[in-house]
């Protein structure tokens, strides 16, 4: 699983995909549902890694498989799989049932894990399409924005301030996407990943 987080951060993803499939196949062998589990959500770290307009179907089927060993009252586990699910069905013709995963993974009480809380809303604000939803997508940015003052990871934190930047053109606040573009670049560079700095 580590090696696969490597590779796939480094923009490797054929390797990265051998690496978690292995992994996967190792943890399914061992009855080991947790693990499966990380190696499915390791598989897909986030927005950044979906390549556009592609429909990653060893992606879908492995986080598919690692949701249908959980539930609903699986603390963070399970909201964060179908979270990352929904995401993964973006550029499918599932686009109800990536709306609806991505709904109910909100629908969890995850008050106390600001990176799951952070994962799930990533996903809800990517079924926000279309004029209707520009308040309730800028409410979520800026929830999002609010989280990365805590404690959550840097990627993480770079998809959050990413949506931000899109709520502030989608309301032509260019002075302020001017301002938050600097902090965006910095994150990005800290990072120093192929896909974060395609971006900048």
């Amino acid at each position: 699983i580590r090696l696969g987080d490597q590779l796939i951060k480094a923009g490797e993803r054929e390797p990265a995909r051998r690496a978690f499939d292995q992994a996967y196949r190792l943890a399914a062998n061992l009855g080991a549902s947790q693990l499966l589990a990380d190696a499915a959500m390791a598989a897909s770290p986030g927005l950044l890694s979906i390549e556009s307009g592609v429909v990653d179907a060893f992606l879908v089927e492995l986080l598919d498989s690692a949701a249908a060993l959980f539930s609903d009252s699986d603390c963070s586990t399970y909201p964060r799989l179908i979270a990352r699910l929904s995401l993964a069905l973006h550029w499918s013709d599932a686009h109800l049932r990536a709306r609806d995963l991505a709904e109910r993974a909100a629908l969890a009480n995850l008050s106390g894990d600001l990176e799951a809380k952070s994962n799930v809303q990533q996903a809800l604000w990517f079924t926000r399409h279309g004029p209707s939803f520009l308040d309730e997508r800028r409410r979520i940015a800026s929830d999002l924005v609010a989280y990365g003052r805590e404690s959550i990871a840097p990627e993480t934190q770079l998809v959050s301030q990413l949506f931000w930047l899109y709520s502030l053109l989608e309301r032509g606040q260019m002075s302020a996407f001017e301002k938050e573009k600097g902090t965006f670049r910095d994150l990005a560079e800290n990072l120093k990943q192929p896909q974060a700095l395609w971006y900048v």
